[in-house]
């Protein structure tokens, strides 16, 4: 298994435009507070956010199973926002 790591990181917001992507980089603390912000935002308005745990395999991304989390965390590779769903 050949492990990358990257320094940006991203935010995938599923809305009704199909999805918007947050990035930020956790060396820069100014990128991080926006990506926050954003995060704080969307939690205020019922969304859950999903920590993703992102590996590479020869090049190509596999995402394993992600995590609930309520805290945004600058250290988290990939975080999925979901809004919450309605029944009808």
């Amino acid at each position: 298994m050949n492990i990358q790591t990257t320094t940006e990181h991203s935010m995938l917001v599923m809305d009704r435009n199909g999805h918007t992507t947050v990035t930020w980089d956790p060396r820069d603390p100014a990128s991080i507070n926006e990506a926050k912000e954003q995060f704080d935002r969307y939690i205020r308005e019922g969304y859950q956010a999903f920590r993703m745990d992102v590996v590479h395999e020869d090049g190509v991304v596999v995402e394993e199973k992600g995590e609930r989390i309520s805290e945004f965390d600058p250290q988290a590779g990939k975080v999925m926002m979901v809004p919450h769903l309605r029944g009808g």
